[in-house]
């Protein structure tokens, strides 16, 4: 019977495509056991286990370092809705004036990045880069261990050793 150590020990990862992630599990067997995990669900469990993390730190800080750690969630989540805004606003000038060079390297460049690159190979890069990162891996092998639980099939039986 395959545990979960043994899963997390042999199992390999991959971006397969959008946020997708194959999972693969090669079984002592010799048969290969795939099953595919959302990217966009790892990041939510992990963005969940981050603010459950920051609210227990918050019950062990005294008021000061209390303020400061509020002050700097403050500042971090108004960066992000900068980020979320920038990308609305260029999403609402891509379609405007989308279709042509002009209009696709202005809503490029409000978004900050680069319009030479190919965005699906970007996309590809940050989720490799995701799979290295090891809170993501230990998500995503989670999740792929409840779709492949039970699939496994039992060791095979040894001949029983009754010689004399």
């Amino acid at each position: 019977m395959t545990t979960f150590i043994q899963f997390c020990a042999s199992a390999k990862m991959r971006h397969d495509f959008s946020d997708q992630i194959q999972v693969r599990y090669p079984h002592p067997a010799g048969e290969n056991f795939d099953t595919w995990i959302s990217g966009e669900e790892v990041m939510s469990r992990l963005k969940t286990m981050s603010r459950e993390q920051l609210i227990h730190s918050f019950s062990r800080m005294n008021w000061t370092e209390a303020k400061a750690a509020l002050q700097k969630e403050l500042d971090e989540g108004k960066q992000k809705a900068r980020h979320s805004l920038k990308g609305r606003l260029a999403d609402i000038v891509e379609d405007g004036i989308g279709g042509n060079i002009f209009g696709n390297t202005l809503a490029d460049n409000i978004r900050g990045v680069d319009s030479n690159a190919d965005p699906r190979e970007q996309e590809k890069a940050l989720w490799r880069q995701r799979l290295h990162n090891d809170a993501f891996r230990a998500i995503a092998l989670e999740l792929a261990w409840i779709n492949l639980e039970g699939t496994f099939p039992d060791a095979p039986q040894a001949e029983p050793d009754d010689w004399t």
